[in-house]
């Protein structure tokens, strides 16, 4: 499986609903191997996951994915990635659909991801897929997906239609998503302060990553190149406004320990921001 061509990440966080997912998708350009990388904060409330190899079978492509423990019949995939190099996540959205399908209809996002990786070997595969599946397709999300070429996108989905946002297109290489989607409903969703603060601590300097060694933290000059989102609060710019401050010289770290990249031998600081 080409596992080669890009990186995944994921933190699991067990609680009650599936209401503070957080996610990312970083351009190859801004990676220090060059691969596009996948990143997600999973909010689901299902605590116990699994991952799981599913074989090539019937026309479809092997892939792994996370699967929830209390579907052992594996009918929904969570994120994963496939033998072509393609890859899926999702965060939930709560402020795209306006319509009346029954709750017994929705929440197939791991389904329609399940089929992803069966049947899409790039970026624009995907798009085929959410134009030909049928509608209303029971979902409310932002589907984040990458390829083995380098392309990344976020799509918007509703029950009835989607909406593209190239990585590309992104001018810092970096594209996030929370909970609320950019084409839904204003000021409905969640996950507002959470991308703000995400895009702080992602998107400095023209986009380039903070980068962390074994001397501490190196951030590369500049002020910090993130928009703040017109609808947050007044109160809300004042603490981000606070936090960018104080990162406009240097990031403010706590120490914890020194590892070692098996791979590479080099060595960094595992920090925090204080």
């Amino acid at each position: 499986m080409k596992k080669q061509v890009l990186i995944i990440l994921l933190m699991l966080a067990g609680t009650i609903g599936a209401l503070a997912c957080t996610s990312a998708i970083i351009s190859g350009s801004k990676t220090a191997n060059g691969r596009p990388l996948l990143w997600k904060h999973r909010d689901t409330g299902c605590p116990d996951n699994r991952v799981e190899l599913i074989k090539a079978h019937d026309g479809c492509y092997e892939f792994v994915a996370i699967f929830d423990a209390t579907d052992p019949a594996d009918t929904a995939a969570w994120t994963g990635f496939n033998e072509k190099g393609f890859a899926i996540m999702n965060t939930a959205s709560y402020n795209l659909n306006n319509d009346d399908v029954p709750e017994s209809e929705m929440d197939r996002e791991g389904v329609v991801m399940k089929l992803a990786l069966e049947h899409c070997a790039t970026v624009d595969d995907f798009e085929q897929l959410l134009q030909q599946l049928p509608k209303p397709m029971g979902v409310e999300a932002n589907f984040g997906v990458i390829d083995a070429n380098g392309n990344g996108a976020y799509f918007e989905t509703g029950n009835y239609t989607y909406k593209k946002y190239d990585l590309a297109d992104a001018p810092n290489g970096v594209l996030t998503r929370t909970n609320y989607s950019y084409s839904g409903r204003t000021d409905k969703g969640m996950g507002y302060i959470r991308e703000t603060n995400e895009k702080y601590l992602l998107i400095r300097n023209n986009g380039r990553l903070v980068k962390i060694n074994e001397e501490g933290v190196y951030v590369m000059g500049g002020e910090p190149s993130v928009k703040i989102d017109e609808r947050v609060t007044d109160k809300v710019r004042k603490r981000i406004k606070k936090t960018n401050d104080l990162g406009k010289d240097r990031m403010l770290i706590k120490s914890e320990k020194t590892v070692t990249d098996p791979q590479t031998g080099k060595k960094y600081s595992s920090s925090r921001i204080v």
